[in-house]
């Protein structure tokens, strides 16, 4: 048997080199020597015996310098590749050391691509917890869906196991933010829109407020939810997460904003990050840490699925405060012209702010003339815009304001001292906002009062 092996061995390798190129390529020059050296005295009738002898021992010594070089090629190009394949396996095996390290150390199980691969997992984990479910999501409306986990979640609730579960507020500057990510450039001064809120208006039609609309349904829409209704809460922060912790196992994807070039339909403004399984056998401490995440934001989440009633009741009045007191619908103006332009407005290089001095405060003086300021408006870093009662400045006038601190809170004070630290008491008037002259840019000047 060994003897066969062998000798089929030996044949395959003969075969191979019969095959080579390396041969195949030296027998053909083999041949054209012979035939140039030769070739005359191969045309002869009598050639001599000597003669074929001389050939014969020339292509034997031809025929071993190939099979030499041959197997000095494959003998090389063998090691050569062998210390590739050495370095490339030695680096793979010394990352995937350090990765498996690093997952170890911190707890971390398993990584997985998104959230409907681990769909069927979760719902497994659910159907066999026995201490606790808790659910983290801005909506819960997508891939882990609340309402498939909802007959698990009451039929736990029976059996004492702590069930919590932690949505959007979608009433709140945080959703509104979302929702105007998410929402397609031509759509977001119709969301914005503040002069008829109505229960039609733009913001109640988004993906977002349908999705969050979809699941309270779900909750809150049936009797035998009673029990569950109370584990809701609804929290007002930005979402930085999506988190289940079910037993000793969690769950946790963090969130970072989408590319809106590559938004979808109906598709959320955060790109899921790879989902990061975790282990509590594995790392106390870092399981801790998840844990402690998720109870400080539900305890510190004041609306309940009972409030959240109250809140879609007076919606409308609520959007419509929340929307005009964000900084005087400042913050509203920038973000609409920065998602619309997909980048930022040329004037606010700067952070602008709507300024609290009392109108009665401020007098500004020129070379030929003075107002009292009816009301600075905003300001920054760079420049006042104001409102006069009186006309009579130009553009490029150099002007001072006087301050009357007599007339000012403590507060308002420290305001003062901050704009005049920061600008001084002299500026330049770079444009007016209006044809009556009275509402006006003025911008820092080095140049000293010419009053």
């Amino acid at each position: 048997m060994a003897e066969k092996q062998e000798r089929e061995g030996i044949q395959g390798f003969l075969l191979k080199f019969l095959k080579s190129t390396q041969v195949k390529l030296a027998l053909a020059f083999f041949i054209t020597v012979l035939i140039l050296k030769y070739g005359e005295h191969l045309k002869k009738d009598d050639i001599e015996w000597t003669e074929w002898i001389e050939i014969f021992e020339k292509t034997i010594i031809l025929l071993f310098a190939s099979i030499a070089v041959h197997l000095l090629n494959q003998k090389f190009f063998a090691d050569e590749l062998e210390a590739k394949f050495t370095k490339v396996v030695s680096t793979l095996v010394t990352n995937s050391t350090s990765i498996l390290n690093s997952t170890n150390k911190f707890g971390i199980k398993d990584i997985h691509p998104s959230r409907i691969k681990i769909h069927d997992a979760i719902v497994d984990l659910a159907k066999n917890a026995s201490s606790r479910i808790w659910v983290s999501g801005a909506s819960l409306s997508q891939d882990i869906n609340l309402t498939d986990l909802i007959p698990i979640l009451r039929d736990k609730l029976e059996n004492s196991c702590d069930i919590k579960i932690l949505l959007q507020n979608p009433i709140c500057n945080s959703a509104l933010y979302r929702s105007l990510l998410e929402a397609d450039p031509k759509d977001i001064d119709n969301i914005t829109r503040l002069s008829e809120i109505t229960d039609t208006h733009p913001y109640f039609q988004t993906p977002l407020y349908h999705r969050f609309s979809y699941v309270f349904n779900q909750i809150n829409g049936a009797r035998r939810n009673e029990l569950l209704k109370r584990k809701v809460r609804y929290y007002d922060q930005l979402p930085s997460h999506w988190l289940v912790i079910i037993d000793d196992i969690a769950y946790y994807q963090p969130y970072v904003l989408e590319n809106r070039k590559n938004l979808k339909q109906d598709q959320c403004a955060y790109t899921p990050m790879p989902i990061l399984e975790f282990d509590k056998l594995s790392n106390e401490i870092m399981f801790a840490n998840l844990e402690d995440h998720f109870l400080t934001l539900f305890n510190t989440s004041n609306v309940d699925v009972y409030f959240m009633q109250v809140l879609i009741a007076t919606r409308k009045n609520l959007f419509a405060k929340l929307a005009k007191e964000k900084n005087d619908r400042s913050w509203l103006r920038q973000l609409r012209h920065t998602l619309k332009n997909k980048q930022p407005d040329r004037r606010i290089e700067t952070i602008r702010q709507k300024c609290m001095l009392p109108n009665s405060s401020v007098i500004m003086k020129w070379k030929n003339g003075e107002s009292k300021v009816q009301k600075i408006i905003n300001f920054s870093a760079t420049g006042i815009y104001l409102r006069l009662e009186t006309e009579g400045v130009k553009k490029g006038d150099i002007v001072t304001l006087k301050f009357d601190k007599n007339q000012c809170t403590e507060e308002e004070i420290a305001l003062i001292d901050i704009l005049a630290n920061t600008h001084g008491e002299h500026f330049t008037v770079i444009r007016f906002a209006d044809f009556s002259n009275k509402f006006l840019a003025l911008e820092r000047s080095n140049v000293g009062s010419v009053i």
